[in-house]
């Protein structure tokens, strides 16, 4: 995937730095924070895991439609990268989110939605992620509970592919078996990756 694709991603996925070769794609994109021999620890920037959204905005996100829907991508970070931050806080299986929304906000929660319930009702973004309407401006707290569980293969229809689905990313019009990111597939296959799970730190 190309520097600037790959910087798009990292950063919808909400990760603050990727490990990558100090040589590498990255090099002209990223700082250099931290380096061990041929490799390094790149800087993406802020994510908050929890932070105050548009609720208009969120109605009208499209899905993602593949690798390299730069639009869309564009589109998402356009939404989710804002600097209000709200508390997170997270014990064991357990997360508490509290803060003070407006009466337009929505809470984007960085954690996957098939993973984490909460103890009200919340969608979920274009990516997985979680998102917690608190209803009314004001003070809000919610709790999500660790609640792993493997998802059934998503039905597939007409629509254009490849997309990305809250189960991961589909490649094609029909699949039969699930690869790790970084297979190949031919193009009369298709496969599906497991959405990431948003961590501090990626690797590419």
């Amino acid at each position: 995937m190309r520097p600037h694709e790959s910087l798009l991603w990292l950063q919808a996925l909400g990760a603050e730095s990727v490990i990558a070769p100090y040589y590498g794609k990255f090099a002209r994109e990223l700082e250099c924070i931290e380096r061990q021999g041929d490799w390094c620890a790149f800087s993406v920037g802020p994510a908050p895991r929890a932070v105050l959204v548009s609720r208009e905005r969120f109605e009208t996100l499209q899905p993602i439609r593949g690798l390299f829907d730069v639009d869309g991508l564009n589109r998402y970070l356009i939404w989710a990268m804002r600097p209000e931050a709200v508390g997170f806080e997270q014990q064991g299986s357990r997360i508490r989110v509290h803060g003070e929304a407006g009466p337009d906000d929505v809470v984007l929660i960085r954690v996957n939605a098939l993973e984490w319930t909460s103890d009200a009702a919340t969608q979920v973004d274009p990516l997985g992620f979680v998102v917690f309407d608190p209803g009314a401006a004001g003070a809000f707290e919610t709790t999500l509970a660790f609640h792993k569980t493997k998802p059934a293969a998503p039905t597939l229809d007409d629509a254009d592919y490849p997309r990305i689905l809250p189960e991961g990313v589909v490649e094609a019009t029909a699949y039969g078996r699930r690869l790790r990111t970084g297979s190949r597939t031919s193009p009369s296959s298709a496969s599906v990756f497991a959405p990431m799970s948003p961590k501090s730190s990626s690797t590419a």
